[in-house]
Parts: C-alpha cells; structure tokens; sequence
C-alpha cells in the first residue's frame, strides 16, 4: 500500500506482462502520463481488474510493445553469434526514444547475450535489459543525451565508454558479480551521483567516472 504514493514527478510507469496485483494506493498522488505494458491488450484487459485502481490511469497513454510496431522496428535488430545466441544493434537506425526495453530471446530463437550500436540515440531515456544480456559492447551508448536510466541486471562486462557522455544518466542498474569498471565507462555523466560500486569490484578503470555529479563515493572493500 501507498508504495510509490505523493511521487508527483513520476510520470511514466513500465509494468511487466508477469505482473499480478498492485494496491490501489500504491500510485496514489503521482502524475502518471504513460504507461508501457509488457504484454498485449488481451492480456491487459485480463488481468487490470487485479492492477491498482484502474482510474488512476484511465486518461493515460497507454502502450503495448507486443502490438506497437514502432518498438518492433526499434530494437528487433539482432545479429545471430552461430551458437544459439545474439546481440542486439541499433547501428542502422538512431531514431530509438523513450524507453527502451530489450527481449530475452530473438524472433528467431537466439538468446540475447549482448548489446551494441545505440550511441547517438538521443531520444532514448531508459534501456532495460534481460538477464540475459552479460555485455555491453564499447561506446554502445555513448552520447544518449536523454538517457536517464539504465537497468543490466546479468551485464558482467562493460566495454570502454559504454555510457560516456551521458549527461542526464541518474540511475544505474548492474550486476552485483561485475568485477571491473573499465576506462572511459561513465566519463562525463554529469548528474550521475551515485555510482555502482558493489562489493567483488576488482578494478576501476582510468577516468571511468571522470566528470561525473558524485559528491561522495564509498569504495567495495574489494
């Protein structure tokens, strides 16, 4: 109850297709604009009797990325390994905006394992990763001016300025067993104030949060 209630600049909300109930105060007093829902319409319309209080939303932009053909275009561009996995590149197409989330497994049966080719997208504001995914290529999203949050819950290897220059970046989310932060990685992330430093972190890199926004850092014992 009440979990995210009187966050009046929270104004768009991801809900996973897996998800089974929410309270119906648990948005109360948010200024919620858009919502992205992980399934489809029949889904939705299935279970919304269980979500929080179905009005709070019902003037909301309200998107479904398995019938939205514009997230299809955006971000199916995989590129098979040859052993039963996949990365997934946005080289030929910078027009990616708002967020962006990244499927487990490939049209064509391939695991996703790793990510490149965003840099420059600068309309994306938020990338969300599978768990799958354990790398994010070099520069792979350099220069996303509006890129505010990245969630990589099984990334455990981070190429050289992989985030570099993203100025709006305020929220990272990475795996608890990556060991080394690597040169370049968040150089200049401006408003980047707290820095993913998990205990087991074995090496920060040269200049890997150069010109970042921290006003304190507390270092792994490790």
């Amino acid at each position: 109850q009440l979990a995210f209630a009187s966050c009046n600049q929270l104004t768009e909300i991801v809900l996973p297709e897996t998800l089974e109930a929410v309270n119906a105060t648990a948005f109360r007093g948010c200024s919620i604009r858009k919502v992205t829902y992980k399934g489809s319409n029949e889904e939705w319309n299935a279970a919304k009797t269980t979500f929080f209080g179905i009005n709070a939303i019902k003037d909301c932009e309200l998107i479904f990325l398995d019938e939205d053909p514009e997230y299809v275009e955006t971000v199916q561009q995989f590129i098979s390994n040859g052993d039963g996995t996949c990365t997934v590149n946005a080289s030929r197409n910078k027009e990616e905006s708002g967020v962006i989330i990244i499927p487990a497994v490939s049209p064509a049966g391939d695991t996703v394992t790793s990510i490149s080719g965003f840099a420059g997208c600068k309309d994306m504001t938020a990338i969300i990763l599978p768990e799958t995914v354990t790398s994010i290529a070099g520069a792979a999203f350099s220069g996303c001016d509006s890129l505010v949050r990245v969630e990589a819950p099984g990334v455990k290897q981070l190429g050289t300025r992989s985030f570099a220059s993203c100025s709006e970046l305020t929220e990272v989310i990475l795996n608890p067993a990556l060991t080394e932060i690597p040169e370049s990685a968040f150089v200049g992330c401006t408003k980047l104030v707290a820095l993913p430093l998990h205990e087991g972190l074995l090496r920060i890199g040269e200049s890997a949060f150069s010109k970042v926004g921290a006003t304190h850092v507390v270092f792994p014992s490790t």
